[in-house]
């Protein structure tokens, strides 16, 4: 299979998230990174549409997985974070957050998310 194959499974994917058909979303998703394992697009939007099910483990793995394919991707950090936050796990989260924020030091909504983790751990 081919990064392009890929890529369409995965803007299928993201159109199925975008129309509340989330299990669809999942399986074309799933067939992205079947097509292209290295393709670290596919794990962040999967990982989203994991979130949106309340997966937030899953979700962990998949933008785990997306960051050693590509750390410098936009948000993937935070978005890693906030699915850890939701698992509880905020001394992870806010190392997350901590590193979303040194990518992006302008950013105040990552410093407000390692502000209000910071105050629950």
């Amino acid at each position: 299979m081919s990064r392009q194959q890929a890529e369409q499974y995965c803007q299928r994917g993201r159109d199925q998230a975008d129309m509340n058909q989330l299990d669809p979303a999942l399986t074309s998703l799933g067939m992205a990174i079947q097509a292209d394992p290295e393709y670290a697009e596919a794990y962040v939007a999967r990982g989203r549409v994991f979130v949106r099910r309340q997966m937030y483990a899953q979700a962990v793995d998949d933008f785990t997985r997306a960051i050693e394919l590509d750390p410098d991707l936009p948000g993937i950090h935070a978005l890693r974070g906030n699915a850890l936050c939701e698992l509880g796990h905020m001394q992870a989260a806010a190392a997350d957050y901590s590193e979303a924020l040194r990518r992006r030091p302008e950013s105040e909504y990552y410093r407000s998310l390692l502000d209000q983790v910071s105050d629950n751990t």
